[in-house]
């Protein structure tokens, strides 16, 4: 809450992910931090306290970027993290947003000195990819798959009515056959039934074999719907990474080849 409350801080970024983030929910200040509003980065477990903001303190948060991780890369934050980043909390992000030309998933170990002096491997990207075709529109939502499954039937879970919804996980943390349990509860949950798009992020720590079986894992619990399912964007576990405001207007365009923002977050 000091944060909130220091008229100097203007953004907050979390230093890492990790757990039992829904933990702090009961006990935050939800209309001081209405009264004091401050941009809050981050993803993976910080899902949970992103849509708490959210929906309890109408706080536009951001999924993005956490201080190890990515400010922390060796020899220095990879420059598309960086550029979103500083466009995203300056007001400076709506239009199109394209897909970063190379990615990694490589995992360094901090306790190594060795892994602290070195690069990580990159891999080039071959783009997005369209699993179901179509345009969309609606309000920027989501985030971490199982985090999503913490605060859902909760008073932390907003409204998603004609929302285009953004998924990610990683198999660094869950087997693929774990991963395709959390989309079917969020399928069961009505979820699907509400959203007008969804955005699904590229997986870390997976074979190509593996990255098919997950393509069509999305299909299949997708299954009966008709919204567009655009594959492969720079929001999860990889690197480098989006930074995207939840709660603001974005498209979907299959035809165009499109995923663009069509407003503004807060500005710092």
């Amino acid at each position: 809450m000091a944060a909130f409350r220091d008229p100097d801080v203007d953004v907050i970024v979390p230093t890492i992910g990790g757990y039992r983030t829904s933990a702090l929910l009961p006990h935050l200040d939800y209309d001081e931090i209405a009264a004091n509003p401050t941009i809050l980065t981050g993803y993976s477990d910080l899902t949970v306290l992103e849509y708490a903001l959210l929906s309890q303190s109408e706080l536009c948060t951001f999924h993005g970027p956490t201080a190890m991780p990515q400010l922390g890369e060796y020899p220095k934050p990879f420059e598309y993290t960086i550029d979103h980043f500083f466009d995203a909390i300056s007001g400076q992000l709506a239009g199109t947003i394209e897909p970063s030309e190379f990615w990694t998933d490589e995992f360094l170990d901090w306790f190594e000195r060795r892994d602290l002096e070195r690069r990580r491997k990159l891999h080039d990207n071959n783009g997005y990819e369209w699993l179901r075709k179509g345009s969309a529109r609606g309000r920027l939502l989501g985030g971490h798959a199982y985090s999503l499954l913490h605060v859902i039937g909760t008073d932390y879970w907003p409204d998603h009515n004609g929302s285009i919804l953004v998924l990610e996980e990683t198999m660094e943390e869950s087997s693929l056959r774990e991963i395709e349990s959390y989309f079917i509860d969020l399928r069961n949950a009505g979820l699907f039934e509400q959203i007008e798009g969804l955005v699904v992020g590229r997986f870390k720590q997976y074979d190509s074999e593996e990255s098919k079986r997950f393509r069509k894992i999305i299909q299949l619990v997708t299954e009966g719907y008709d919204f567009p399912i655009l594959y492969g964007v720079d929001v999860s576990h990889t690197d480098p990474q989006l930074t995207l405001p939840y709660g603001v207007e974005a498209e979907l365009d299959s035809e165009e080849g499109n995923f663009r923002l069509l407003e503004e977050g807060v500005a710092v």
